[in-house]
């Protein structure tokens, strides 16, 4: 600018618009990479607790699939223990089975990882499933043993027997395998509803907009230079008393976000009528 020079107050307003749109798209920018580094702290401690709660219950299943075995092989004379023993098998079975397919799923996956989230849904709600039906055969089994549940040691002393004890220990075992196959369901539904709002992609944009407004009237948002700076046709008025201006413009936006093309037309209303005041429509033209 040359010295004596006025500033131009629209160069002002011009800087200044740019600057916010600076801002906007930095802030734009920053919550992305937080939103970013939240799905991976989330998907960090689903991974952690997954993997912890899913070795956990393969050591369970183990432990009862043992007591399971050992409770057929040296008591397969007792009622019913071999339906006992078929649910318990069933159950701790299957809880080894699926841990180790993830983790083998995810030692063959090069980017690491594991089954997806809603196949986990349904396989521990299966299998939390199948541990009530445990925990609730083996309650009622040992319940009902009353004619093994006691056996006579030197001859007054009566104490529990060995199978019992076994029976309890397998409906305990059977209760920790069900809580973790819970909590492992709500978790894997948790992991679904993050990977559903990770896929959704949050963009700011900042959309330049300069207006169509004609000289002399009240300027829209956002408008910062004149139509004739844009080539656009000025206000279109006759030196009659009997001559209107149509509404505002109609303004098409075309092309991308990030430019806005606008057209423009402007309507005349021209009147023969006598009163200036009501225009007639019958000489309408384009």
């Amino acid at each position: 600018m040359e010295p004596g020079e006025a500033e131009d107050p629209e160069d002002h307003r011009v800087d200044r618009r740019q600057q916010r749109q600076r801002q906007q798209q930095a802030q734009a920018t920053c919550a992305g990479t937080q939103q970013q580094q939240q799905q991976r702290r989330t998907r960090k401690s689903w991974l952690t607790a997954r993997t912890v709660l899913e070795a956990f219950s393969a050591l369970i299943s183990i432990a009862l699939l043992g007591l399971g075995i050992k409770m057929a092989a040296s008591y397969d004379t007792a009622p019913l223990i071999h339906v006992s023993v078929a649910f318990v098998g069933f159950a701790a079975a299957a809880s080894i089975a699926w841990p180790c397919l993830e983790f083998s799923t995810m030692w063959l996956r090069r980017d690491h990882r594991g089954i997806y989230p809603g196949a986990h849904v349904g396989v521990h709600i299966c299998l939390f499933l199948a541990s009530v039906a445990v925990i609730g055969y083996v309650c009622l089994w040992v319940s009902e043993g009353d004619h093994w549940k006691y056996v006579v040691v030197h001859g007054q002393n009566m104490e529990y027997s060995p199978l019992y004890h076994m029976g309890i220990a397998a409906m305990a075992l059977a209760v920790v395998l069900f809580l973790i196959h819970f909590i492992l369901s709500i978790l894997a539904c948790r992991e679904i509803r993050r990977k559903d709002y990770a896929d959704e992609t949050f963009v700011t944009v900042v959309v330049r907009y300069d207006g169509v407004g004609p000289e002399g009237t009240a300027r829209p948002r956002g408008y910062h230079v004149s139509p004739a700076a844009i080539n656009l046709p000025a206000y279109a008025a006759r030196e009659t008393s009997t001559t209107s201006l149509a509404p505002a413009p109609a303004v098409i936006p075309t092309g991308d976000l990030g430019r806005v093309d606008v057209s423009e037309e402007l309507a005349v209303y021209e009147t023969r009528s006598e009163n200036p005041e009501k225009p007639s429509r019958s000489g309408l033209r384009y």
